[in-house]
């Protein structure tokens, strides 16, 4: 997987602060990242529609609860593009990532050591 699309939860400011951290080390693995318009508003660089990260990305990364994974999950249904759901809400029944974890969730899928769920 090289391009690898973000979703957040609009609004807030969490998945910012992540993202801080975070997208410089997607670039040091050389990936090619490509944020929601949203996402991208907030942090003064280039985004993409949401309609057309499917077609753009490999995988999608959703920052967010439950709620937010679920409108990723319609946006790639028809694509199947893969999600990696991080947990910024309460339970995170869905979200299965907690922010501690991002890193090493991603080295993981990058390295191939994941399984896909339909659902």
């Amino acid at each position: 997987m090289k391009k690898i699309g973000i979703v957040s939860k609009a609004g807030r400011s969490e998945p910012i602060e992540i993202l801080k951290d975070f997208l410089p080390w997607l670039n040091n693995k050389g990936l090619e990242v490509f944020l929601d318009t949203e996402t991208a508003a907030l942090l003064k660089i280039k985004g993409y529609p949401r309609s057309e990260m499917p077609s753009l990305v490999d995988m999608i990364v959703v920052l967010g609860g439950d709620g937010t994974m679920l409108n990723a999950a319609r946006l790639v249904c028809e694509k199947g593009v893969p999600i990696l759901g991080v947990n910024l809400g309460g339970l995170g029944f869905i979200t299965e990532v907690r922010k501690e974890e991002l890193s090493d969730a991603m080295d993981k899928t990058l390295l191939g050591e994941y399984s896909i769920e339909d659902r």
